[in-house]
C-alpha cells in the first residue's frame, strides 16, 4: 500500500471551505482537519460529545485530555455553548499578511510549498444567558515545545497577534494544566452519559440511583460489588447498577471527586456539596 499524501494546497483549501469545513456551529460544525488530513503516530481520537450529539476530531492525547475537561466544565457548570476543535483562522491572505509584519515565516505545506491555513486546537463559546457568548480561543501545546522549540512559539505569535486585533480571548494549555486522573475518569464514565440506560426503565432509574446511594454510604467495599449486590437485591440485570451510578456522575447529579481517580475496587464518596474545582484546567 502506498504512503498516503498529506500535500495541501490553495485547491485543496477551497475544496475543503466549499464543502462547509471550519463553518457552522453546535451539531453543524466541520473541523478545519481531521485525523484523515495529517500525519499521525496513531494517537488521533473522535470521540461522540456528551453535549453537543457530533464526532469530535482531536489530534494526540492530550487534545483529547483536554476536550475531556471541557467536556466537565460543561456538565458540572453549564458554561459552555459550543465547543469546536481545529477551527481555522478564516482567511489565509490575513495571516500571511500578519506574518509579514511580524516578520515571521509563515507555515506552508513542505510539498506545495504553499502558505497552510492555520487553526487553532480549540474554539470555545461560553453562555451568556440562554445563549452564545464570548469566544475564547485556545492551543494545547507540550510545555517543553514553548521551552526550546523556536519555531513552535513564533506560530504562536501569529495566532496570539491574530486573535489579539480581533478582541479574541486567547491562549495557550499545557499538560502542566490538565488533571490525568480527571481525565482518565471521563474515559470511565464516557459511555454513561446517554438518557437511558439499557433493561433499566427511566421511570425505574431514581429509585434504584437512590438504593444504590444509601448502599454506598456505610459500604466497606469497592464500589463495583456494592453496585453487584444492589443489582442481586432488586433482581437487576448484572451490570445495572453500575451503569446507573456512572450515568448518575456523568450527568452531574451526584458529587465525587473526579480529580481523584476512581477506583471501582474502593467505596466511592457521593457528596452533595463537595467542594472541588470543576474548573481546573479548562480555560
Amino acid at each position: 500500500m502506498g504512503r498516503r499524501s498529506y500535500s495541501r494546497n490553495r485547491r485543496t483549501e477551497e475544496r475543503w471551505r466549499a464543502a462547509g469545513r471550519g463553518q457552522g456551529e453546535r451539531t453543524e460544525y466541520q473541523p478545519w482537519l481531521t485525523g484523515h488530513d495529517v500525519a499521525s503516530d496513531g494517537t488521533t481520537y473522535q470521540p461522540l460529545g456528551w453535549h453537543i450529539e457530533r464526532q469530535y476530531e482531536l489530534l494526540s492525547t492530550w487534545e483529547y485530555y483536554y476536550f475531556l475537561h471541557l467536556e466537565w466544565s460543561w456538565t458540572t457548570h453549564h458554561d459552555i455553548w459550543d465547543i469546536r476543535e481545529q477551527f481555522p483562522l478564516p482567511w489565509v491572505d490575513d495571516t500571511v499578511a500578519l506574518a509579514e509584519r511580524l516578520g515571521i515565516v509563515h507555515p506552508r505545506d513542505r510539498h506545495s510549498g504553499e502558505p497552510l491555513t492555520m487553526t487553532t486546537d480549540f474554539m470555545i463559546t461560553r453562555v451568556a444567558g440562554v445563549g452564545p457568548g464570548r469566544l475564547i480561543a485556545r492551543t494545547f501545546k507540550p510545555a517543553a515545545k514553548l521551552r526550546t522549540d523556536r519555531r513552535t512559539l513564533e506560530k504562536l505569535e501569529i495566532e496570539r497577534q491574530y486573535y489579539r486585533e480581533r478582541e479574541i480571548d486567547w491562549g495557550v494549555v499545557t499538560e502542566d494544566q490538565l488533571c490525568l486522573a480527571l481525565a482518565h475518569n471521563m474515559e470511565f464514565l464516557r459511555d454513561a452519559r446517554p438518557y437511558a440506560i439499557d433493561g433499566l426503565p427511566v421511570s425505574q432509574e431514581p429509585d434504584v440511583a437512590d438504593t444504590i446511594r444509601g448502599a454506598l454510604v456505610n459500604a466497606d467495599e469497592g464500589f463495583s460489588a456494592t453496585c453487584l449486590t444492589v443489582d442481586r437485591r432488586l433482581g437487576l440485570a448484572l451490570g445495572t447498577s453500575l451503569a446507573v451510578l456512572k450515568h448518575e456522575i456523568a450527568m452531574g447529579r451526584w458529587r465525587v471527586n473526579m480529580f481523584e481517580e476512581l477506583d471501582p475496587a474502593a467505596p466511592l464518596i457521593v457528596a452533595a456539596d463537595m467542594e472541588e474545582s470543576a474548573d481546573q484546567g479548562a480555560s
